[in-house]
């Protein structure tokens, strides 16, 4: 059914974004996988696994996708900001208040960042990139040259963390509210995500979301939106705020 809301949990020290030797910084797994599972009809055979995790502190929104891919089916051409990164395999991440304002945050796999807002669906441009490309931090598992080097099929998983600083998201939406825990989930004064996983021009395109879409190949629709709810404790704030899927 219809995800209704996703949770991210608060940090007390910024998680480490790029992975080691010995993987992904522990803090990561303090928060829900939220599973892109929801794949548009028009989605071709090739429909790769992706899960996102959200943390949060005063400061930062930071998000992580994971993909479980296959090389023979991934797209990675740009390199500057705002190219149409959705064309190349691609994550990306829509943020809104409660009014019709959004903002799209769309990365490929190389790290590529594609920036717009809009005052309503598809209302809007891209952002300057010397407004943001230096606040935002990222990290990709993906590199050109590590993908020359590879075997050109085969499973292929890769990873994309970004950090976005909360006095960038409120400049670009003006309407967004710094980030609490709220004590209910019907609060509207409060953020709403979508979260997605797409590769345009892949041999096998796909269109994946964590809530459903609708008939509409188009994730520009911010009144299908998730809830995003801010914990403490994931646990007890979910049970506070009545946090459900239906």
């Amino acid at each position: 059914g219809q995800l209704v809301a996703v949770v991210a949990v608060h940090v007390e020290r910024p998680p480490r974004l790029a992975d080691d030797n010995d993987g992904r910084d522990s803090l990561w797994d303090s928060a829900p996988p939220i599973p892109l599972c929801f794949f548009h009809a028009r989605s071709g055979s090739h429909r790769p696994a992706t899960e996102v995790r959200l943390l949060w502190d005063c400061a930062h929104l930071y998000v992580r996708f994971d993909v479980a891919d296959a090389r023979e089916e991934m797209v990675a051409r740009y390199i500057e900001p705002n190219s149409p990164s959705y064309t190349d395999s691609c994550v990306e991440l829509f943020l809104k208040a409660h009014d019709d304002a959004y903002a799209n945050i769309e990365i490929n796999c190389l790290g590529a960042i594609l920036l717009q807002t809009h005052v309503a669906p598809r209302q809007g441009t891209s952002v300057d990139p010397t407004v943001w490309d230096a606040q935002i931090e990222r990290w990709t598992s993906v590199s050109k040259e590590m993908l020359a080097s590879s075997d050109a099929s085969g499973p292929f998983s890769w990873t994309v963390c970004v950090r976005l600083p909360h006095a960038l998201l409120s400049a670009l939406l003006p309407r967004l509210p710094p980030p609490t825990v709220r004590n209910t989930a019907d609060d509207d004064s409060g953020w709403w995500v979508g979260l997605y996983k797409c590769a345009d021009d892949s041999p096998h395109p796909h269109w994946a979301s964590a809530h459903d879409i609708g008939e509409a190949l188009d994730f520009h629709q911010p009144s299908r939106f998730s809830r995003l709810v801010f914990v403490h404790d994931l646990v007890h704030d979910i049970r506070a705020a009545s946090v459900a899927t239906q």
